[in-house]
């Protein structure tokens, strides 16, 4: 019987010892690897360097005012001869129903730019505003556990959608306003990162 004792303790040792062997061999396997991923990342790390750089209209600085090439002198038209009235009447009337426009015309027209530029630039903080709004209440809504049967919730928030797309639908008219009057005054007050 204590031989059988013996052989069933020797048995369970070297299995147990042979356990043991394995799982320190599989953990000793795990950590080179660990440690190899942390030094090729350093190591990548270091070979990618700086990340390029971005560049937009407020990094690039403006052209020197000499490069800018000169308006061309406008040259002196020659009067119309009456032969020449004669045989081209199309000239005359341009003139007559193309009146250059009176300073009043222009104080007029630069009136309802600078107008249309303050609604724009409202109307933009609005969108702005709306969008902030409308992430906070996103955050909230989904945040709760049971946000699927809060149906007033998912209603306010389309409301919120809604009037968002509204809003940047009433920009995007404005602008396109702008741009029908002025139209080098719309590159200016379209933002660089919409």
């Amino acid at each position: 019987m204590p031989r059988k004792t013996i052989l069933r303790t020797i048995t369970l040792l070297s299995a147990a010892s042979f356990f043991f062997a394995l799982h320190g061999a599989a953990q000793e396997a795990q950590e080179p690897s660990v440690a190899e991923a942390a030094k090729r990342t350093r190591t990548q790390q270091k070979t990618a360097g700086k990340s390029a750089a971005i560049i937009t209209n407020d990094t690039l600085k403006p052209a020197p005012a000499d490069d800018v090439p000169a308006k061309p002198e406008s040259l002196p038209t020659p009067a119309p001869d009456a032969s020449h009235a004669q045989t081209c009447p199309c000239e005359n009337n341009a003139a007559a129903t193309n009146p250059a426009p009176s300073s009043e015309a222009q104080a007029k027209k630069k009136k309802e730019i600078d107008d249309l530029k303050q609604q724009i630039a409202d109307t933009q903080q609005q969108v702005d505003l709306q969008k902030r709004e409308l992430a906070l209440e996103n955050d909230s809504y989904y945040s709760k556990v049971d946000f699927a049967s809060d149906k007033a919730g998912k209603a306010k928030l389309d409301t919120m959608q809604d009037d968002l797309k509204q809003k940047q639908d009433d920009l995007a008219k404005l602008k396109a306003k702008l741009a029908e009057l002025a139209p080098q005054e719309a590159t200016k007050t379209t933002p660089a990162n919409p």
